[in-house]
């Protein structure tokens, strides 16, 4: 039998289920290896590989030669299957069964093993041939020839004009040598690898044309672009290995200097930066005592020492949690600093919050709207603690040769419609201009406007992240969103006024969206407190009364509001109202306190 002829046992699969499984993980690593073998050195007869590497019975072994063929049919060694049950049930495992220690343990024995053995095999040929098979050599030459431009030497050339492969007509496929990242030309361009680009293959492509279904094959891309994806995934800066791209989101944080960071600057940020050498986060919710950001930046409102401390302080706790639960293997929501050699033209910190493919927990997968919200709270954060300009972007690449081109402070690069509210009227770029009016500066502003809505946020039920949209949709629309949240909160609480930094984040909301109708607001329950004053002289129940007249105002001017053409049209256009209409409106809402 088959059984007799190898050397293994068929057990039960209810029976003996944890030997099972890790079979199937020790044949599918193997498979890997013979994959290696087979593309890193051809030479090499690759079933007699893994017979003297692994302590295989000698019958067994002769039974596998004289059945090699049969074995490697369809170019995968199935023979790997036989291997990898005497590995589980050889010497390595003397001391305790492979199905009493953790499958991450024998893994790892097997990968020491495998390590050891690879060592001794001559790649250098195999290498070589796939480096040439990829065109990274001739590509790397031509990229170079294309860019570098020496002082010292006598004469340039000219490279091949790539304007013929620009002109040519699209196509409801991909374009032959036309790479879909960084729209170069070149001969080697070959169907990128998702795996590789973390990312989606057949989407965010400009070189084809509209079609009821995208093209059956992933977009090109060059040598160029996918090397310098493979360095970014060993440098930390892809996805976690647990992770999937189709349930994470990824935003781009680029830190850009006036012309280029020196040594000075490393020096000088080190400090700063350095909680984002590892994995940290920006929390955005307290848990207990530990507050998150929104709640110490609504204490102060100030970039001064004490808040740099604070957040030096969040930012080393976040990282010491994330280390505990896998650090760079961690899936969740985080934030790292890319490497940084030398005297780089940025600095490259990315914003992600990752999840596993098979997630049903929406909360853990991150939307659009939510994710762009956290990317511009940290990025307000990053720029006040460096006082460099920041570009915020989707894109895997910087779409931008010269970081003098970009005037505001933090540019925003296709941003959703969500964020008008927060970012005001300049819908993609934070600016550092107000100070001169007497007013908060803008990167101020928007730092209020963040922090206010993340708290308001998750002091509403149902208090997840993604319900950021929501508040986000409420303040576009209503200048007086803060009290409409104050109000919410007692609804959800049985009329409980809520407690700090609640009533805070309300206060700046309507501090800063409120306007002209938070100033009417005021005046008309002023007055209506100076003439509805308690009849006791202790002055008990004013606190109360305020708060109904207030409501009743914000009523009375909703009614009113309705009733005039003009104020509707121009709340629909977003502009401001005539002075007429104004006037209008406060005789009508005043009518009607007068009559209640």
């Amino acid at each position: 039998t088959v059984e007799q002829r190898f050397g293994i046992a068929l057990l039960d699969p209810k029976a003996h289920k944890t030997f099972n499984e890790l079979w199937s993980l020790a044949r599918r690593y193997l498979l890997y290896v013979d994959t290696l073998l087979r593309d890193l050195n051809p030479a090499e007869n690759r079933l007699e590989w893994f017979l003297r590497t692994f302590p295989i019975p000698q019958l067994v072994a002769d039974n596998l030669r004289q059945e090699a063929d049969i074995w490697a049919r369809g170019g995968i060694g199935k023979y790997v299957l036989v291997i990898a049950y005497h590995f589980l049930r050889g010497p390595d495992f003397t001391d305790r069964p492979a199905e009493a220690l953790p499958p991450e343990t024998v893994i790892e024995r097997l990968h020491r093993r495998v390590l050891e053995a690879l060592r001794q095999v001559d790649t250098q040929a195999g290498r070589q041939a796939v480096v040439a098979d990829l065109g990274l050599r001739q590509d790397l030459e031509t990229y170079l020839a294309e860019n570098l431009y020496l002082s010292l030497a006598p004469s340039g050339d000219l490279v091949e004009d790539g304007l013929g492969s620009y002109l040519a007509p699209k196509r409801k496929g991909h374009t032959g040598q036309v790479c879909s990242i960084c729209n170069r030309r070149s001969e080697y361009v070959q169907p990128l690898r998702a795996g590789i680009l973390d990312d989606f293959g057949r989407v965010f492509s400009n070189r084809v044309l509209p079609a009821r279904e995208a093209p059956q094959a992933n977009r090109l891309w060059c040598p160029v672009c996918q090397l310098e994806f493979i360095l970014r995934k060993k440098m930390g800066m892809g996805l976690s290995s647990s992770a999937h791209y189709k349930n994470s989101r990824r935003i781009y944080l680029y830190v850009l200097p006036t012309f280029s960071f020196t040594p000075d600057h490393l020096r000088l940020f080190k400090p700063l930066l350095e909680p984002f050498r590892q994995v940290t986060n920006f929390p955005v919710r307290d848990y207990g005592r530990d507050w998150g950001l929104p709640h110490y930046w609504l204490e102060r409102r100030t970039f001064d020492p004490d808040w740099v401390k604070e957040l030096q302080s969040v930012l080393a706790r976040q990282a010491e949690k994330i280390a505990g639960w896998g650090g760079q293997d961690f899936v969740g929501e985080r934030t790292l600093l890319g490497r940084i050699v030398g005297q780089p033209h940025y600095y490259l910190i990315t914003w992600e919050k990752t999840a596993r493919e098979s997630e049903t927990d929406d909360a853990r997968i991150a939307t659009r709207t939510e994710a762009w919200a956290k990317a511009l709270f940290a990025s307000v954060i990053i720029s006040g603690l460096t006082s460099c300009k920041v570009y915020v972007t989707e894109r895997p690449y910087l779409p931008i040769a010269d970081p003098a081109e970009l005037k505001a402070t933090i540019t925003l690069d296709a941003p959703p419609p969500a964020l008008r509210g927060v970012l005001g009227k300049r819908t993609d770029e934070v600016s550092l201009y107000g100070r001169e009016q007497g007013r908060r500066s803008g990167l101020e502003q928007v730092l209020d406007l963040s922090s206010a809505l993340w708290v308001v946020t998750t002091g509403l039920r149902p208090g997840k992240d993604k319900e950021i949209s929501r508040r986000l949709s409420r303040l576009n629309v209503d200048p007086l969103a803060g009290a409409h949240f104050y109000k919410e909160y007692g609804r959800e609480n049985d009329g409980q006024s809520p407690f700090r930094p609640f009533d805070v984040a309300c206060e700046v909301l309507l501090e800063i969206q409120g306007g002209e109708l938070m100033n009417l607001v005021e005046k008309i329950a002023q007055k209506s407190l100076e003439i509805a004053l308690p009849l006791n002289p202790k002055g008990r129940g004013k606190a109360r009364r305020y708060e109904l007249v207030f409501r009743e105002a914000i009523s009375a001017m909703r009614k009113a509001q309705r009733m005039i053409p003009e104020m509707r049209e121009a709340a629909i256009g977003g502009r401001r109202p005539s002075d007429q209409s104004i006037v209008e409106l406060k005789q009508l809402a005043a009518g009607t306190l007068l009559k209640g």
